[in-house]
């Protein structure tokens, strides 16, 4: 019986873990047909400028995983990270000589989270929008509510049943045809 490939045996790992302690602050898990692309989201960290946001983002681990770190992109508009870009984070690819094999998926994400209100500095993938350009992006106004002791609105007015259909006229009787006497 040949050994399982390390990477798959650790992303199961990582998989079981998530599983087993699931948090209310993120959610990932890979592609059905590709273990090795995660996608997840993110709640925006308590009281910052991130806060009630849901970011939506990928991982994308290398073939060496967990040796070597993965890419992470950003889906969802929030004013620290580019869209579309793969970002510069000491826990992505773009340190691979920071990286350390123990760190898993639960990590990244939270490490993400811890990320988030920080400035970018320039980094690759990194942006520093002003706060209020930040909370306009991940969290739209609420729909606005009905002014209190509203009238309910009217009901919908009752159709009147159709007039009854006439009876149908019996069918055509049969002709008749003359017996035969013996």
């Amino acid at each position: 019986m040949a050994a399982k490939n390390p990477a798959i045996k650790r992303i199961h790992a990582d998989i079981r873990e998530l599983n087993l302690e699931p948090s209310p602050n993120y959610h990932a898990a890979p592609l059905e047909d590709n273990l090795f692309d995660w996608h997840f989201t993110l709640r925006g960290p308590q009281g910052t400028d991130f806060q009630g946001g849901i970011y939506h983002g990928r991982i994308q681990l290398p073939a060496e995983w967990p040796f070597k770190p993965p890419d992470i992109t950003f889906y969802t508009e929030n004013g620290r990270f580019s869209v579309g870009s793969k970002i510069c984070l000491s826990i992505s690819a773009h340190h691979p000589e920071q990286w350390q094999p123990a760190w898993g998926i639960r990590l990244i994400l939270e490490a993400l989270i811890t990320f988030m209100p920080t400035e970018g500095g320039g980094a690759i993938g990194s942006l520093d929008w002003p706060p209020e350009e930040r909370s306009d992006c991940c969290c739209p106004p609420p729909p606005p509510t009905p002014p209190p002791h509203s009238a309910p609105p009217p009901p919908t007015p009752l159709k009147s049943p159709p007039p009854p259909r006439p009876p149908r006229p019996p069918p055509p009787a049969a002709p008749l045809t003359p017996s035969s006497t013996p």
